[in-house]
């Protein structure tokens, strides 16, 4: 009998501290996510790779120069960061996909700045084009006809550089003017094996794929910005267009701006 009083005590007890748990994890969840929404924050984990087996070291210093002069975008866009860390130690070391990295959209050089780190870490030639002056009115239009011509237009070359820094600029190439009119006759037959596409608009995007493309080897990686971001759509919709036309299938990211990537498969399946 006090057996059975016992077990009923438990169960009461055990019961009521699951209720309490429920009700106190529902609150603190609808008060956290209102707080998310009003606030853009997300407080994630720092994979097990980097917090516990001390991988990638590189990463603390390239987030410096990743979110300099760009804090408001890039300091907690740190999800984008190690995406793009990741899937480049993957593509250019664990695979050694051969090829140069180049960049069309570079504005103050944050991601220019990984790629370059990259470049010189593996060997490779560093591309980057953009007119270094924000967007050229001769894309303004269709799709992107009401967007503001000197959009992204604090910046310049210095700027530029001095976020990539001084160790990483020997690697890089700096192509200004108006893509894809500035791709210099001496690229016609460069292979790349990273293109970071972050155009935000329809034809300089369309542009980067449609020239890029046949240039890259199979297992080759577009790092597109924007894609999901419900923002840019006429990147969105050059994007879409290309991959129905190649075959291709874009993987989204969970980023601030709605990053993707393309995992570039050219070869045939085998015949059986």
């Amino acid at each position: 009998m006090i057996s059975k009083i016992e077990k009923t005590l438990s169960y009461i007890r055990r019961s009521q501290s699951e209720k309490l748990s429920h009700k106190f994890a529902k609150k603190i969840f609808i008060s956290l996510s209102g707080f998310f929404a009003s606030k853009k924050l997300i407080l994630a984990y720092t994979p097990d790779s980097m917090a516990h087996f001390k991988a990638y070291p590189h990463i603390y210093e390239l987030y410096e120069r990743f979110r300099k002069f760009n804090k408001a975008n890039n300091g907690g866009d740190i999800n984008r960061l190690i995406s793009i860390v990741l899937n480049l130690e993957q593509v250019l070391k664990e695979d050694n996909i051969k090829g140069s990295i180049a960049e069309v959209g570079v504005f103050k050089g944050n991601t220019a700045c990984v790629l370059a780190y990259y470049a010189n870490e593996n060997q490779r030639k560093c591309f980057l084009f953009d007119t270094y002056n924000g967007f050229d009115n001769r894309d303004l239009e269709g799709i992107d006809k009401n967007e503001e011509e000197r959009q992204f237009n604090d910046t310049n070359l210095e700027e530029v550089k001095s976020v990539i820094g001084d160790d990483l600029v020997k690697t890089c190439k700096f192509i200004a003017g108006y893509f894809p009119d500035s791709i210099p006759d001496y690229l016609d037959k460069e292979n790349f094996a990273v293109v970071s596409l972050d155009c935000d608009l329809y034809k300089p995007t369309r542009a980067g794929l449609t020239w890029f493309y046949p240039r890259m080897k199979d297992g080759a990686i577009f790092l597109l910005h924007d894609y999901s971001s419900r923002f840019w759509e006429g990147s969105k919709k050059a994007i879409d267009e290309f991959c129905y036309e190649t075959k291709q299938h874009v993987i989204l990211l969970p980023d601030k701006s709605g990053s993707a990537f393309i995992r570039i498969h050219k070869l045939k399946p085998k015949s059986y």
